[in-house]
Order: C-alpha cells, then structure tokens, then sequence
C-alpha cells in the first residue's frame, strides 16, 4: 500500500469510492462543502494505491480552538475509508501513524491532531498508534410521545392506555409555558457565538463564518441553530440536528443556564420540529448533563469518543475538565 496526497483529479474517484461504500461523502456537494469550505482552510486529502488504484482514503481538516487568549490550531483527521483490498493487513494503524507525522501547510508546529472514532476497528488503530482517548460521547434521551412504541407490532392496542398519562409526562417535562423565553431560529447574522463559550475551557471555534459553514450552509444534514432570549435578550443557544423522529441536540451554550431554558428549547423542538423524542449529546465533563438532569432524560450508550495527539506541543491540558469539546467540534 502506498499513501500519497490526493490531487484536484482525484476528486471524483474518491467520492465515487465513498458511495461504493456507503460512508461519508455521497456527493461532489458534500465533497467541496466538507475539503475546500471550511473558514479553517481547505482539508488535506490523501489516497491509498494499490496496483494503481486508489482503494482508500482519508483527510485532515484544520480547526479553530482557543484557550487563556491563545488560538490553536487541531488538525481532525476524517473520513478514513480502506478498501476490502486492504484490510485486515495493519494498514489502518499505519494510516494513523502517517497522518500524525504529517506538517500541513500554513499550520504553525504548535498545532495538535484530534480525531472522533466510533467504529471498534478504527478505535483500535488509534489506539495501536499512540493516540490517546481525551473524553467520550454520551447519549440522554427523552420520549415526548409513545409514537415510537406504539408503532412496534403487538402495541396498537396500548394506544389510549399510554396517550393520556404521556400527556402529562410531557408538561411535566417542558414545565409551565413562560412568556419570557423565547425559542428563534438564527437569521444568519453576524452574532459572535464565541461568547457563550465557557472562557476557561479549551474551546472550539463558534465564530458566525464557522457557524455558516458548519449549520446554515450543510448540505449533509438537517441541522438547525436556535437563538434562546429571554425579555428579549440573546442567552445562548442550541445547534440541533433532525434524524428521523428524533431531535438530537449537537451542542447547547447559556450565558447563565437555567430549567426554563431548557424547557423552552424543548417545547419549541416538540411543537416547530414536531419530534417524538429529544437528545442530547454531550462529550467529556459537559454542563448539558446537569442541565437535564432530573427532568425525565434516560442515558443510553457511549457511540464515539475523542483522540488526541501532541497536546504538549501545543501547550494544551490533556484533563478533560480543562475542555469544552461538543458535538459540533467532530465531522458527524
């Protein structure tokens, strides 16, 4: 197997590989919306040959962070794809070592390398080429209506049994209705996100050229950036992401957090978004996890985690109470 950097020529092969597969970029949209895009700067792409043909590939996009007034600058390797050609031989462990030594162009030496596994292979190459685990993803669910189940054979006739009790589950979660806290999508605006972010945490990028990119302008999913006020001042806000019945939150930021807020943020999901159920996600030491405790929310899986490389050449912390890392900071 050899690695070589992928060129404007490959492009189409490379998408063309991915369908064969099913995985990651199905389409030239995503493709230029995902490598070339990004506010970061453009991905670098490499390609694995075999015989001459490209049978796997993978890339690094460059990411924004900040911490104590400095900007740094995380390389996420993504979209690793090996063909059958080429498995099972220890290729992906070589892959991982590879793109770790990698100096990307324009990037200053003191960047670091971040990546967000899910599949058991991938997860264990990492971790055979040095790669370290910083946090891990976890899931809290909650069902505004008993749809879901009652769709499942056998559970039609609990229909009116479970409809009236959820009823009242349902207020109960998204509490009394306050006049106060209002629920927006966002207009595209100039709004600097950043200063939602918690100022003494490893943060990444929430500027309005990256909040562009990666919700208003996604061609990829159905993802929505809600503005919360309250008396008609901005609080934060929540990016979210439609799969199924399901409203998924990706990554929620308050000025100063509160039940009503959430709450509020609920109720629009289940009245606008008409979903049967809302999650969120969350990554290391999260605030959401407090948020939504005791309001009915269900923890359900660990599905992906995030590994890092050369934190202490970027002169970052590798505890992960000193990051604030979400959803939104993976190419998911």
């Amino acid at each position: 197997m050899d690695i070589q950097q992928a060129t404007a020529d490959d492009s189409q092969a490379i998408v063309s590989l991915f369908k064969r597969y099913h995985f990651a970029l199905q389409s030239m949209d995503w493709y230029e919306w995902k490598y070339h895009a990004n506010p970061a700067g453009k991905a670098q792409r490499y390609k694995m040959l075999a015989e001459g043909r490209i049978v796997g590939v993978v890339a690094i996009i460059p990411q924004r962070f900040a911490w104590r007034g400095r900007q740094i600058t995380g390389l996420q390797t993504v979209d690793g794809l090996l063909g059958k050609e080429i498995r099972g031989q220890g290729n992906f462990s070589q892959v991982m070592e590879f793109l770790a030594a990698q100096q990307v162009a324009g990037v200053s030496d003191q960047s670091f390398y971040l990546s967000f596994p899910s599949l058991p292979a991938s997860i264990r190459a990492h971790e055979n080429s040095g790669w370290e685990r910083l946090a891990s993803f976890s899931l809290s669910i909650c069902m505004l209506t008993p749809r879901p189940l009652l769709e499942k054979a056998g559970f039609a006739v609990m229909r009116r049994t479970l409809e009236l009790p959820w009823v009242a589950y349902r207020k109960w979660v998204m509490g009394p209705k306050s006049g106060a806290v209002r629920v927006r999508d966002w207009c595209g605006d100039e709004t600097q996100f950043n200063a939602f972010a918690p100022a003494e945490r490893i943060c990444g990028d929430r500027s309005s050229a990256f909040m562009k990119w990666r919700v208003k302008h996604n061609p990829r999913d159905d993802i929505q950036l809600l503005m919360i006020y309250e008396r008609e001042l901005l609080q934060g806000y929540a990016v979210t992401k439609i799969v199924g019945s399901t409203t998924k939150v990706l990554e929620l930021r308050l000025r100063s957090p509160r039940r009503r807020h959430i709450q509020a943020l609920i109720r629009y999901i289940y009245t606008k978004q008409r979903s049967d159920a809302v999650a969120f996600w969350s990554l290391g030491c999260s605030r959401v996890g407090g948020l939504i405790r005791g309001m009915g929310f269900v923890g359900r899986h660990r599905s992906g985690h995030c590994y890092v490389q050369h934190l202490q050449r970027a002169g970052l912390s590798a505890n992960p109470d000193d990051w604030d890392l979400t959803y939104l900071d993976s190419d998911w």
